[in-house]
This record gives C-alpha cells, structure tokens and sequence, in this order.
C-alpha cells in the first residue's frame, strides 16, 4: 500500500515539534508543503504544579555558600532571593543592614569565582510556584503569575551582567561600589513592578485575603501578623565605636583631622538611625505594597552609603599621603 500524501511529513513535523517543546527560542522551519513556526515563550505552567508553601524558600547551595566570603553588597544577585521573599514571604533580616555596610567597608574581600554571579536557576520557581497551592489560580491568573516569572528571570540576568570583575580594596572605592550596586538592584526591581502590579489585580478580594495571610511573618503562636524585617539597624553603636577605634590607631590624627574623624562618627549615627526609621515601618499587606517598601529601604539603603562615603572622604582630605595610605589600608579582621 502506498502511505497517503502527507504522512511522512506530519510525523516529521510532529518529531521537530516534541524535540522543542521545553526549549527557550525560536524558529521556523519547513517540511515539504508544510511551514511551522515555534514560538519564544516558554511558559512555566505554575498552574499544572500544585505545591506545598514553605515559609521561606532556601536559596540555591551555591548562593548559600558564597555568603560566607562575598558580601551582597558588591554581588547583589547574592541578596535577591531574600528580597523576593519580602515580597512572597515572611520578611527575612534585611540583608543591607548598618553592620554590613560599615565592616564591609572595612574588610577586604578574598577573591571571588565566577559562580557568585551566575543566575539562580530556579529562583522564580521557589518563590511562584507554591502559589498556585495556596491561591487556587485559574488559567489567566496562572499566566498572569508566567509574566512574574519572566521579569525575576530578567531581574537575575541584568544584575549578572553587573557583576563587577574585582572589588577594590580602599574603604572609599568600596563605598562607591556599594552605591551602584544597591543602584542596580533598584533598577532590576522596579522592572518586576508592572508584571506584578498585573498578577495582584487578576486575583479576587478572598485570593488577596489568602495572600497577605501567606506573606505574614508568624508570631509567637503562629499566627500570621504584618511585621518589619528583622536586622536592619544591627548593633549600630559598637559597630560605630569599633570603626572609629580602627581608623583612630590606624591613622592617629591629630587636631584637624580629629574634627573631621568626629563629623564621619557623626554620620555613622545617623546614617544607622536612618536605616533603623526604616526597619521599624511594617510591610504592607500585598505584593505591589512589599515591592514598594523595598524600594524605599533600598533607597535610604543608598542614602546611608553616600553619606557615610562623604564623611569619610572628607576626613581623608584632611590626612597627609601616609596616612591616607594607612586609611586605604584599614581592615576589620574578615568575618
């Protein structure tokens, strides 16, 4: 028997088509008479994967284990799965508190491996994947929650390609990096604002109620409440005495630049005050609200930072060459 017409090339397009169906680009290809084009979007399909919530999702090994040497503050993808889970979960420590600014200011870093700046993979997935469980997504809400996906996805690219090749060992120089990375954090963060903006307003008032109960950081008796993110502020008065103590024998000025070296202490308080006003303040209720809230934090963050590089600029002014070679040379014993 001779096969029909088409038969050959159907199964053949139907072999390209299944070979495909998980990739991440596209084409357009022709088979005999037939002409077939495959579609970009790869769709996470959260509302086919039903999962039990955890609290707070555990970032990848990997990002785990290059905390201990690497500081967020440089490598800010290290400090986006805590910031997503402000959004999506019980607030964890705010991972740009007072200590870690001023002592990593401090602390010269050993060098790191390319894999502190890789992607987290299956960041998106940790965070939106168990809200179909809990919020019982229809198909249109679950590809309103797709989009979410993709801006995290987008989000963890950009600040990949910021990573900086070395960090510089002068607290000043430090300074300044920190304040274009919590710079670009900014940025990538209010890129997810629209895509989730569109996911709260597809949900009903009872998924919004579940939501915010879900997003609540438990009290005592486990009961969900609206609470601020722990850590904030740190232990700001040692912190203070313990960077002026290293400068002041590090470099033992005298009168003129002892003025200066009280005017940075001085914004070294305030810049802790600043940050503590905002750990203080409770995460709204909602995702849009929480994204909110994190970009005020990050920019009081950037404020602190500034102010702190000013001062000490100034008191480095003040200094002759070997001092403030002593002063770039300054280091806390590393954490």
């Amino acid at each position: 028997m001779r096969a029909p017409k088409h038969t050959a090339e159907i199964a053949a397009i139907a072999v390209a088509v299944a070979l495909v169906s998980s990739a991440a680009f596209a084409f357009s290809v022709r088979i005999g008479s037939f002409h077939i084009t495959i579609g970009s979007h790869r769709h996470r399909h959260y509302h086919n994967h039903r999962f039990v919530a955890p609290s707070r999702p555990a970032a990848p090994e990997h990002a785990a284990a290059a905390r201990g040497s690497a500081s967020s503050l440089f490598y800010p993808q290290l400090a986006l799965a805590g910031v997503v889970a402000d959004v999506f979960a019980p607030p964890p420590p705010w991972p740009f508190d007072y200590q870690s600014i001023v002592v990593t200011a401090f602390t010269r870093s050993e060098p790191q491996s390319a894999q502190v700046c890789e992607p987290q993979s299956n960041l998106a997935d940790k965070f939106l994947l168990p809200l179909d469980a809990a919020l019982a997504l229809t198909d249109a809400q679950a590809q309103s929650l797709d989009k979410v996906g993709d801006a995290l996805d987008a989000a963890q690219n950009a600040l990949a390609k910021s990573c900086p090749d070395a960090v510089p060992s002068a607290p000043i120089a430090r300074l300044q990096l920190m304040d274009s990375q919590i710079g670009q954090l900014a940025a990538v963060l209010g890129g997810i604002r629209p895509a989730l903006q569109n996911f709260q307003h597809a949900l009903t008032d009872e998924q919004l109620a579940r939501f915010a109960v879900m997003i609540a950081a438990p009290n005592e008796n486990g009961a969900g409440k609206g609470d601020a993110a722990p850590g904030c502020g740190g232990d700001s008065s040692s912190t203070t005495d313990r960077t002026i103590s290293l400068i002041d024998q590090a470099i033992q000025p005298t009168a003129t630049p002892r003025d200066a070296l009280n005017a940075f202490k001085e914004a070294l308080g305030n810049a802790a005050a600043d940050l503590q006003a905002d750990c203080t303040a409770p995460m709204p209720p909602t995702g849009p609200g929480r994204l909110g809230m994190i970009a005020t934090r990050l920019d009081t963050t950037r404020r602190a930072v500034r102010s702190i590089e000013a001062a000490l600029t100034k008191f480095r002014a003040t200094l002759n060459d070997e001092q403030k070679a002593r002063l770039d040379a300054a280091s806390f014993v590393p954490r």
